[in-house]
Formats: C-alpha cells, structure tokens, sequence
C-alpha cells in the first residue's frame, strides 16, 4: 500500500494538475513537523503550486488553520505575497470567531447547569483546546452539545427560551405534540441563534441514524468526563471515549474530510498514555473494534502516527481495515473534497464493510431500507402546516388531515399537470401560428418576386 506518510519519498499523483499541491496539504496538515517533513515541504515550496486549488482544498478539508500554521513555522518566503496576506487575514478572523464560539459554548453549558441539565460539550473548541492544544489549530462550525435523553427536550427548550436560539425553519408540524414526538425519534436537532447565527446541534445520542449508534450511555460518559485545559471550567468527553467516537464518525462520514484523521493523529500524541489493551476491549464490546482500526490505520498511514505492537497485529489480521484505509487515501491523493448529502450506494457500501458485526450488518441494512425506502412513503402521507393552511379544522377532527394531505398533493400534482399542458398546448398553437405567418411571409415574397420578373420582362 501506498503509504502517504513516508517524508522520503513523493507518491505518484492521480493527475498532473493537483499532486504536489496535494502533498503539500497534507504534509503541512500536522500539529508536530519533523525535519524530514520540513524539509519535504520546503522542496514542495520550491515548485510551481496553484495557490488557489491549495487553499480550496485545505478549506474544504477544514485544514488551513494547520497548513498555514506550517508555512509560516517553515518558510513563509516561497509562498507568494497576496496568498501570504489572504492567509494572515483569514488566520485572524479565524482566531477572533474560534474564541466566540469559545466563550459561547461555555455561556449554554452555564445555562443549562443553572436548569440542573449535565451537558457535555464535545467536537468543536473543547476538542481543539484539549488535543491541539491552541484554539487557533482548527477549523469547526458548529457547537455540539449531548444531553441524556430524557433531558433533551428540556434543553431544546432552555436555549429556544433564554439561550437566543430558535429553529433554523419554521416548523412543519400541527401541534407541538407531535413535534416532540420527532424529536424523540431523532438523535440531534439543530437551533441557529437569533442574532450571531451561531449554530448548536443538540444531541441525545452521538451518532444514531441509519449508521450504528454509539453504545455508550450518557451516564456512563458522564462518569469519565475530563476537564478542558483551564481557564475555561468545561468537562469533555475522557481520551478513550472521544476516540471512540471520533473513529465512529469518521466511518459514519467515509473519511472524506482529512481534519477527521487529523483529529485521530493529535488525540493520539497529545495522550501517550492510552490504555490500548482496554481501548480494544471495549471497542470489541460495543462491536466497533474495525472502525477504530481503520481510523488508527488512517493516522498512520496519512500522518505517520507510530501505533503500538498490538495495534498494527490486528490491523495486519483484518484485510477489510486496509482496503477501506486504502480507498480513503487514493481519495485524498486524487485531490477530491467536499460533502455528499445524499445516500447512495458508495455510501452504504463502504459503511456496511466498516460493520464486522453479522447481526450489526443486517440491522444496517434494515435501518437503510426504512429510512431510505419505506419513510419517504410515509412522509407522503405525514400532515404538516400546509394542510392547516388548506382547511383549519378543529383540534378533534385532526386525524383528517391524514386523509387531507394526499388529497392536497394530488390536486397540486393535477393542477402542475393541467397547467403543463395547457403551457405545451398555447406553445404548440403559437408554433402554428407562426409557421403560417412564415408560410404567409414566403408566398408573398414569391409573388413579389414573380411580379418583379414580369415587369422586367416588359420592360425589356
């Protein structure tokens, strides 16, 4: 396998335009740079790079904290002038917005305390401070917050009332009782603040979804939470814990973003003291021992992260974990970036071989026929604010409005139809008419033409 790790030397690029430019990215998209890595880059530094596709790609890949901070550890002066200024100037803005959101997450953690609801912040600053170490390392969004279960409306209600939050759109449902049974049902929701914008995805589960859901209880989470560097007096998810998840994630999201691996490679630095022999034990207990290979595998192989003994035997035994890591890393080296919010098949597949579970692989399957086949169709017939607006009945008489939607869909649905064939039918009559007035146009320029020859004739 091709290892992108290796300082030594330079893997053959997918394609001319973007190999270098790639590397570059990738070797400056570490928290510690050894010489050898150093002296790599300046080589890299040395060669015609498009800046543009450089910056594009560490922004997409949430990485351009890290690649500037080593251009400017390393060698500022091979990097062009305005690219230099137009990275300084999103550094700054950078660090003034990662300390918003900072002081922020600790201002809805005390509001919610004040309401006696335990809430662990996780991701976003409390990960940057604790294993980067510097706020300013790291690109993030939003704001996660996990509450236990039974907590989660209450919070939701906590940050709507006092916090400044609301929906990010108006609400689709009839009644607030059936609003609460979504929320229920969902594993996150998201509030957006009124003013700043700031984003705060409320969680009462980690992952959840059609993927595997993450095993580990609130309360047992609650129990093993460590302190963020102070002075900031926030708990956070404990080493193991977040590694956990942070392997789960990146699975969920098929390693697409390279911060996800840099996150593993700093987790794994910043914590030399992590008890490996009872991190496997409890991956295999939750059934999730291949996705935390993989993602070891992908700190190592991308970032050059040294494994212990124990580690690489079992990945060495799971020819599934290289293959995936080996896919993710032709992935980064073809220069590709971005999200997919559609499902689709590269997705599932690559999620399903992550599960090493038989039975976990049959419930995945299960929960991506529900909720990829079987939930649009009864969304079809979920009532929302639009049949209230079509005919507001009283609250005893809602259940019509069962009946009501499907009614309502088809009628839109006729009414497209009709007014597309009308359209077609005006379009084809004035295509007619036009056709005469050019055969109407024609016969009266021969007839002209005709005149004008017999006259010619007479005259001559």
């Amino acid at each position: 396998m091709k290892t992108l790790s290796d300082p030594t030397r330079l893997p053959a690029p997918v394609h001319q335009a973007s190999g270098a430019e790639v590397e570059l990215v990738i070797d400056c998209a570490r928290t510690h740079l050894e010489p050898e890595r150093c002296d790599r880059i300046r080589h890299l530094l040395s060669l015609d790079l498009d800046w543009k596709f450089v910056i594009v790609l560490a922004t997409q890949h949430r990485v351009l904290p890290l690649v500037f901070h080593a251009l400017k550890q390393i060698d500022s002066n091979h990097v062009p002038p305005e690219v230099f200024t137009h990275l300084q100037t999103f550094f700054g803005r950078h660090i003034f917005r990662n300390l918003n959101q900072l002081a922020e997450i600790t201002r809805l953690i005390n509001l919610l305390k004040q309401h006696q609801i335990p809430a662990i912040p996780f991701k976003g600053p409390t990960l940057t401070l604790n294993i980067y170490g510097d706020i300013a390392l790291r690109q993030f969004d939003d704001l996660d917050i996990l509450v236990a279960p039974a907590d989660f409306l209450n919070a939701r209600q906590v940050l709507m009332k006092q916090g400044g939050y609301q929906r990010p759109k108006p609400s689709n449902f009839l009644s607030l009782e059936q609003e609460h049974a979504h929320l229920r049902s969902v594993c996150e929701c998201s509030l957006v603040h009124r003013t700043q914008k700031t984003v705060v995805d409320l969680h009462q589960q980690l992952t959840g979804g059609t993927f595997i859901a993450y095993p580990f209880e609130f309360s047992a989470l609650w129990q093993r939470l460590t302190p963020v560097s102070a002075p900031h007096q926030l708990f956070t998810l404990c080493p193991e814990d977040l590694l956990l998840y942070l392997c789960v994630h990146g699975t969920k999201s098929l390693w697409k973003r390279l911060v996800w691996i840099c996150d593993v490679a700093a987790l794994i630095q910043q914590t030399p003291a992590l008890d490996w022999e009872s991190l496997l034990q409890k991956a295999q207990t939750a059934k999730i021992e291949r996705m935390l290979l993989l993602g070891l595998h992908l700190a190592e192989q991308v970032l050059g992260n040294t494994l212990p003994a124990l580690i690489t035997q079992r990945i060495a035994a799971d020819a599934t974990v290289r293959a995936l890591s080996e896919q993710v890393c032709q992935r980064l080296l073809a220069g590709e970036y971005g999200l997919s919010s559609h499902f689709d098949l590269e997705m599932m597949k690559f999620q399903f071989r992550a599960i090493a579970d038989p039975k976990a692989q049959v419930r995945y399957c299960l929960k991506c026929f529900y909720r990829h086949g079987l939930t649009p169709i009864r969304r079809l017939f979920q009532p929302t604010e639009k049949e209230w607006l079509f005919v507001q009945l009283p609250r005893s008489l809602h259940f019509l409005y069962y009946l009501i939607r499907p009614v309502r869909l088809l009628g839109r649905e006729v009414t497209n139809l009709w007014q597309h064939l009308l359209s077609r039918e005006i379009d084809t009559a004035s295509g007619t008419q036009s056709r005469r007035q050019k055969t109407k146009d024609k016969r009266q320029k021969a007839e002209g033409q005709r005149m004008n020859e017999t006259l010619d004739e007479r005259a001559g």
